[in-house]
């Protein structure tokens, strides 16, 4: 009987201490992301915002345009894709600032006055939009130039070459909306993906391009 009294007692007070690691682990997780969240908005934020081409930040900066607009896209008011962090736990992540870590899909961030004519990166200057409403926002731009742009957008945000791959469900080819099937090979990476039909056929002189 006595073994048991003392089993349940020993229970109780691990119990008890792991609570208590938990609940002091949970206060430091949240202080550490408050200083995370103030550090960003006064010191990375703005020395970004000017930057020339998509800044290092560029993905938080998705990732609070998509919270700002509910996931919403601005023009047709339609669900613009989604996003893998839930806005109370952006800051907790201690990798936030790894473009690895926050995934905003099938959604599109377009500058409202471009980069080339003096705009910035600054959050009232970018607005969500869903891929129709953003291809009649660039209606001159070529077929080959959003090749270009999805490969270069794709190196530039993951940090490695797209490159030809086997489809594990089905996607929709970027660049003549066909369908591709499973266990067909495309080419592209998270952003983008292409048909080796469309592939095959630009692949020439794009690479050219963009090296």
């Amino acid at each position: 009987m006595q073994g048991l009294i003392n089993l349940f007692i020993l229970g109780t007070i691990l119990f008890v201490g792991f609570a208590l690691y938990q609940y002091v682990q949970d206060i430091w997780n949240r202080k550490r992301a408050r200083e995370r969240e103030k550090k960003y908005w006064s010191i990375t934020e703005p020395k970004y915002r000017k930057h020339n081409t998509y800044p290092p930040d560029w993905q938080i900066r998705r990732a609070f345009v998509f919270y700002r607009e509910n996931g919403l896209c601005e023009k047709c008011k339609k669900i613009s894709g989604s996003i893998n962090v839930e806005k109370v736990n952006f800051w907790l992540n201690p990798h936030v600032n790894n473009s690895y870590s926050v995934f905003v899909r099938s959604s599109h961030v377009h500058h409202i006055k471009h980069i080339s004519s003096g705009g910035d990166h600054a959050l009232s200057n970018l607005q969500l939009l869903c891929e129709d409403c953003h291809d009649k926002e660039h209606p001159n731009m070529s077929i080959k130039k959003s090749l270009q742009r999805a490969r270069a957008i794709n190196n530039l945000y993951f940090n490695y070459e797209s490159k030809v791959k086997t489809a594990r469900k089905t996607w929709i080819c970027n660049i003549c909306k066909e369908s591709i099937l499973p266990k067909s090979k495309y080419f592209g990476g998270s952003y983008s993906k292409i048909c080796m039909e469309c592939y095959k056929k630009y692949n020439k002189s794009i690479s050219k391009q963009i090296g």
